[in-house]
């Protein structure tokens, strides 16, 4: 599926790069919805960071790490693509943000709390 364009019901993503400039996207808006409840910047230290992960890797800019389902060994199938043809968007959102919070981990927000 192609995210460069707007469709209805989608909400427009900037992906910042180190050089400064940015890339939109246009993501489902329950997608977006989901990835800021999952990340909500008032607990987790580093949102933006997961939220910035997930996305690339919901529009496919990033290839998704090998993650085990299970805890035993055996080889890997990674040439068979990680995002199922069957998946809805917010079944493969909630696959982004596990596999973003993998890769960085959450940091909670410390300080003082009411």
């Amino acid at each position: 599926m192609d995210y460069t364009h707007y469709r209805s019901g989608s909400v427009s993503y900037t992906l910042s790069s180190h050089s400064g400039t940015g890339q939109r996207f246009y993501i489902p808006e329950r997608v977006l919805d989901y990835f800021n409840d999952e990340f909500d910047y008032r607990e987790v230290a580093n949102s933006s960071e997961l939220t910035d992960i997930a996305v690339a890797l919901f529009v496919g800019m990033l290839d998704t790490p090998a993650v085990s389902d299970g805890g035993g060994g055996g080889g890997s199938q990674s040439d068979l693509p990680w995002r199922d043809k069957d998946d809805d968007d917010l079944q493969w959102a909630r696959r982004c943000a596990r596999a973003a919070t993998l890769l960085l981990g959450k940091k909670p927000r410390t300080g003082l709390r009411r």
